[in-house]
């Protein structure tokens, strides 16, 4: 007979946990580091035949997974937030009230002061090293690989406002360099939308009319690309409500999970075919939504012994989203100011150990800099969430 799991129970078995949070911080890594390789080193397309080594070509593969990167923190954040929200409208522990301070303190504690930095880091950049060439978008590695408009145009006080609001990618530009705001304003309309949708469990029509009302004009102005979002989310919330663990074995699903980005990145890379694209990520969501369900009741000592290592990082990884595009960027302009590392200015090649050298730099220092911030952001959710809680009541 299978055993019968609920989310709440499964979030506290240790091996799910560390599983999660190394998922967490690992995604997290993987589009920082994929990120800081386009403005310091060539495309792979430049680099020479002589240098393509099995370390270059692997690299360059390993880094050319941002998307899926992204695709894993919405499964995780539709696992996190959605599954959890319906275990608790079965239970009826569900409140509107909590589920809106929680989402909106858990956004916005890290997300103001990451807008101010961006602010800040970007028109020093822009005032101080604009030689370099990464706000105009006159260098070359950023005029190759970024095709949105210039950072420097894009630093205006309707467009801090509007991502404020949440309203970048869907109807106005990402906030300066900050181009990773994308899936901010993603996750805050899962939130939103998943929130609204709670209402129809309400024995009250026309409570029932105006969430339909509701989300109705809410999925019509977001239009198609949000759905497409939006169903990576779901493929989260349902691996949470699923009540039974899957047959398959945890490192099976790890070798579907694998075996589906390497042919995400073989054979379905194709960035001109829409389609290809969204079919590609869909698999991706899918095969990560089933290994999430097979760790489901087990006691896996890798994970139990990483627990403390996995959570560590995981527990910035949300800060480091934030805020590692801007200072990767202000910190490389700050470096090429001494003026002793020309390639800097131009791209330089994979193997070259002064580039590679740079990367580990610069890496160590968004690092740093993404733990500090967020032990004055992040980590203040929990004060932040009881004060608004606090004077909430009073009201």
């Amino acid at each position: 007979m299978k055993a019968h799991y609920s989310l709440p129970q499964d979030l506290t078995n240790l091996t799910l946990i560390s599983f999660l949070d190394m998922s967490r911080w690992m995604a997290a890594a993987i589009v920082f580091i994929s990120h800081l390789r386009n403005p310091l080193f060539l495309g792979y397309g430049d680099v020479l035949a002589q240098d393509k080594n099995i370390l270059v070509q692997g690299w360059y593969f390993v880094t050319g997974w941002f998307p899926e990167g992204v695709i894993v923190f919405f499964v995780l954040s539709g696992l996190l937030v959605g599954g959890s929200g319906v275990a608790k409208v079965q239970s009826k522990a569900f409140t509107l009230k909590n589920y809106s301070i929680d989402r909106f303190s858990r956004l916005y504690v890290a997300l103001v002061p990451a807008l101010i930095l961006c602010i800040i880091l970007d028109k020093i950049g822009i005032n101080f090293f604009a030689e370099i060439g990464y706000w105009d978008h006159t260098h070359p590695m950023i005029a190759q690989k970024i095709a949105s408009e210039p950072f420097e145009e894009k630093l205006s006080f309707i467009t801090a406002m509007s991502n404020l609001m949440m309203l970048q990618y869907f109807f106005v530009e990402t906030l300066g360099s900050n181009g990773p705001l994308w899936t901010i304003s993603s996750e805050f309309w899962f939130y939103f939308i998943f929130g609204v949708f709670t209402l129809f469990s309400s024995k009250n029509n026309t409570v029932r009319n105006i969430a339909l009302v509701i989300s109705a004009i809410t999925l019509y102005l977001l239009g198609i690309k949000f759905l497409i979002l939006l169903g990576y989310w779901l493929l989260g919330l349902f691996a949470g409500i699923i009540s039974k663990r899957i047959s398959l074995s945890p490192l099976f699903s790890s070798i579907i999970f694998l075996l589906t980005l390497v042919l995400s990145r073989f054979f379905l890379s194709d960035e001109s075919s829409l389609l290809l694209v969204i079919v590609k990520n869909y698999l991706v969501a899918l095969s990560f939504a089933v290994l999430i369900v097979s760790m489901r009741g087990r006691n896996i000592t890798f994970f139990e012994k990483t627990h403390a290592f996995n959570k560590f990082f995981a527990d910035f990884s949300y800060s480091l989203y934030l805020i590692h595009f801007p200072l990767m960027l202000f910190f490389l302009a700050l470096i090429s100011s001494f003026g002793s590392f020309p390639g800097i200015a131009t791209g330089y090649s994979p193997t070259s150990i002064e580039g590679l050298g740079l990367y580990g730099l610069v890496i160590f220092l968004v690092y740093i800099s993404s733990y500090a911030f967020s032990l004055l952001t992040e980590r203040k959710t929990y004060q932040v969430k009881v004060k608004i809680r606090n004077v909430w009541e009073k009201f």
